[in-house]
């Protein structure tokens, strides 16, 4: 039996080599398409007045010419972030980051398949935050299977709750394609402080921007300690760097 320490907490009883060896054999085989495939975003449920059918600029499509046309169905901007999973690993193996042991934060989670692909690697732990819900829901969902110890918290990176939320010190802070976002939702005092704050718990940063969002960041990073290990350009122009810590 699995022993639950906190919301979103899994950590697994001690178990033999060969009870590890068995239960490994069960772990489920994920395709990152059928992860992508299986979700779908659900409706706005927070407060606030329904827009009517009439009065609402949002036309719903009926499923039916989605299904018969499937370039239609696909090119229909129904996805909350860009290029496929393939992008968002990209460069990630290939840096020379060793995640064996490591402790592991992965902020702007998204549904967790980055760090269930980071599992396979033998960190100690990872800790996924995402401002949605359903993304994290998905992310637990993913780890049932994952013999790593695992926690994902909704949450907003401006919440006072973060400080409460976050380990003192992490191994690894993964930060992919998400600085730019918090600047644009917290202002850019209150993102660059948000970001000294997590980066003073890490001891390696993995970050991912997009073309000509590094400097800031860079700048940022610079001042609380770290500097470029290594530097990757994905097929979409985006850079992937990590930092290590003086």
């Amino acid at each position: 039996m699995c022993r639950f320490v906190g919301p979103g907490v899994r950590q697994l009883p001690e178990t033999s080599s060969q009870d590890a060896v068995i239960r490994s054999s069960f772990l489920p085989r994920l395709r990152l398409q059928d992860v992508l495939d299986s979700v779908v975003c659900a409706p706005a449920t927070g407060p606030g007045p329904r827009p009517s059918a009439q009065s609402s600029s949002v036309k719903e499509t009926s499923p039916a010419p989605l299904l018969e046309n499937n370039d239609l169905w696909w090119s229909n901007k129904q996805k909350r972030f860009k290029g496929t999973w393939d992008d968002r690993l990209d460069g990630l193996f290939s840096a020379e980051v060793d995640y064996a042991g490591k402790s592991i934060l992965d902020v702007g989670c998204n549904m967790g398949v980055v760090a269930y692909e980071i599992s396979k690697l033998g960190p100690t732990s990872i800790h996924g935050i995402d401002i949605l819900k359903p993304h994290i829901e998905t992310a637990r969902m993913i780890f049932l299977g994952c013999p790593v110890q695992s926690r994902f918290d909704c949450l907003d990176l401006g919440s006072r709750k973060l400080q409460n939320v976050l380990q003192p010190q992490y191994d690894i802070v993964m930060l992919l394609a998400v600085y730019h976002h918090m600047q644009w939702s917290l202002g850019a005092d209150k993102a660059r402080s948000v970001l000294s704050d997590i980066a003073g718990r890490a001891q390696t940063i993995v970050a991912r921007v997009p073309p000509g969002k590094d400097k800031e960041m860079i700048a940022v990073l610079s001042d609380v300690g770290f500097s470029i290990k290594s530097n990757h350009t994905s097929p979409l122009g985006s850079h992937l760097m990590v930092l290590a810590k003086h």
